[in-house]
């Protein structure tokens, strides 16, 4: 990289694209696991992610105004917006996990 300027010229730029990939990809797999503990309610494979919205509409148990809330998460434009609507997104759908399953240290590494 060092054979381009521009990027020894904007390197505070490339620097800020990286942590916002990242940090995408991260918010990625949040809601894989997400995604995972809502579909275990209903005793359901997995679909294709690609479907994702229809799926999740015919979800019983779910965050309120989940689809849109997904939506909103990658959309955000602050980073800090992205971060606080996912850790919500995980500690809600932990409150629908019933009581008989320990959820103590998932809910310890949201807070």
């Amino acid at each position: 990289m060092t054979n381009f300027p521009l990027f020894s010229l904007r390197g505070g730029l490339l620097q800020y694209v990286r942590t916002r990939l990242s940090l995408t990809e991260r918010i990625v797999r949040d809601v894989h696991c997400i995604l995972r503990i809502l579909f275990a309610f209903k005793r359901q494979w997995e679909p294709v992610w690609k479907w994702l919205k229809k799926i999740t509409s015919a979800l019983p148990l779910k965050p309120a105004a989940f689809q849109q809330r997904l939506t909103a998460l990658f959309s955000a434009e602050r980073i800090v917006d992205r971060i606080v609507g996912c850790f919500q997104l995980m500690q809600e759908t932990l409150d629908l996990v019933p009581a008989s399953i320990d959820t103590e240290q998932a809910r310890l590494a949201v807070r």
